[in-house]
C-alpha cells in the first residue's frame, strides 16, 4: 500500500490577510523585546552606546543576506537620501532610547503609536496630499489621545513622554524617504545601509562615553539588536502580505505585550489613562489607515501610514 504523507501547511498557503496579521503580531513581539532590552540596559550603559550596539548587531544579523546576494546588492544612486534617513533615524533613536529609561514600556509604546499621524501631517506638508475632513478628524483624535495620556495640569509631566512623541515625529519622516528609496533599491538594501551607516555615526559618541559591557550586558545587547532586526523585517512582511487597514489593528497587541513584559520584568503597572489614551491614539491611526486605502488612486502607491506600522526606531 502506498504511504500517505502528511504535510504541514506553509505560510504561503494561508490567506494574505491572515499572513499579514500573523507577521504584525510577530513584529509586535520582537519590537517589545527590543524595547525591554533597552530599558533593562539603560540604567548601566549610556544611550549613545546602546544606539551603537543596536545597529552594530543589526549589521551582524544582516551579513548572511549580504554574503548570499553579493556586493552588487549595495549599488545605489541615492546616497544623499540615505544620509537624510540616517540623520532622522539617529535623532529618533536617541529620543526613543532616552524615553525608555524614563517612562514605562507601556507609556513609550502608546506614545509611539502617534507616528502615523505625524507621517500624515508630513505628507500633507511636503507631498501636497489632500487634506480632507476624515484626515483632520483622525489627527485631532490622536492628539486627544496624547492629552489623555499626559493629562496636563492634572499630573506631573515626565520628560519621557515628550521624548517618546518626538521620537515618533522624527521616525515619521522615514516612510516618506523609504518610499523614494525603494523605487530603485530593494528593501533589504535600504535596511542594510541604514544599519551600517548608523553604526558608523554612533561610533564616535559611543566611544566618548564608552564602558565595556559585561558578558551579561553583551548578551542583552545582542538580544536588542536581534529583536530590532527581526521586528523590522516582520513589519515589512506584514505590509507586503496584507492591506494596511487590515493588518495595522494587530499592532495594538504591542501595548498588551508591553504591559505584560513591563510588569513581569520591571514591576510597572500602567495607569488606566495609558490604556485609554493609547486606545484612542491607536484607533485614530487605524481610522487614518482605512481612509488612506479608500482614497488611494491607481499608481499612487501606499499612503504615509503604509510604512509607518508602529514600529519603533
Amino acid at each position: 500500500m502506498p504511504q500517505t504523507r502528511f504535510a504541514l501547511p506553509s505560510m504561503n498557503d494561508l490567506p494574505a490577510p491572515l499572513r499579514g496579521a500573523f507577521w504584525m503580531v510577530v513584529a509586535a513581539f520582537f519590537l517589545t523585546g527590543m524595547a525591554a532590552a533597552i530599558r533593562h540596559l539603560s540604567s548601566g550603559l549610556d544611550t549613545f552606546e546602546l544606539i551603537f550596539f543596536r545597529y552594530f548587531f543589526g549589521v551582524v544579523f544582516m551579513l548572511p543576506w549580504l554574503i548570499r546576494t553579493g556586493k552588487g546588492a549595495l549599488r545605489t544612486e541615492r546616497f544623499p537620501l540615505y544620509l537624510l534617513r540616517v540623520a532622522v533615524t539617529f535623532v529618533a533613536s536617541l529620543c526613543f532610547f532616552k524615553a525608555l529609561g524614563l517612562i514605562s514600556l507601556a507609556d513609550t509604546t502608546a506614545a509611539i503609536f502617534t507616528r502615523p499621524l505625524f507621517a500624515a501631517l508630513l505628507a500633507i506638508a511636503f507631498l501636497g496630499e489632500v487634506v480632507n475632513r476624515r484626515r483632520w478628524l483622525a489627527m485631532a483624535a490622536g492628539f486627544a489621545g496624547v492629552m489623555i495620556m499626559v493629562r496636563p495640569g492634572f499630573a506631573e509631566i515626565n520628560i519621557g513622554v515628550p521624548l517618546a512623541i518626538a521620537a515618533a515625529a522624527f521616525a515619521a519622516i522615514n516612510p516618506l524617504v523609504i518610499r523614494i528609496l525603494t523605487r530603485t533599491d530593494s528593501p533589504d538594501t535600504v535596511t542594510f545601509y541604514a544599519a551600517i551607516m548608523l553604526t558608523v555615526v554612533a561610533a564616535l559618541p559611543a566611544y566618548l562615553v564608552w564602558r565595556t559591557p559585561s558578558p551579561e550586558e553583551l548578551f542583552w545587547l545582542a538580544v536588542m539588536g536581534c529583536c530590532g532586526t527581526l521586528g523590522q523585517r516582520a513589519v515589512a512582511r506584514s505590509f507586503q502580505a496584507g492591506e494596511v487597514s487590515l493588518v495595522l489593528p494587530f499592532d495594538y497587541v504591542r501595548l498588551i505585550f508591553a504591559a505584560i513584559v513591563g510588569y513581569a520584568l520591571f514591576t510597572e503597572l500602567p495607569l488606566i489613562w495609558t490604556w485609554i489614551g493609547g486606545t484612542v491614539i491607536f484607533a485614530s491611526t487605524v481610522y487614518l489607515a482605512r481612509t488612506e486605502i479608500r482614497t488611494e488612486t491607481p499608481g499612487r502607491g501606499a499612503g504615509p501610514t503604509g510604512n509607518s506600522g508602529g514600529a519603533g526606531p
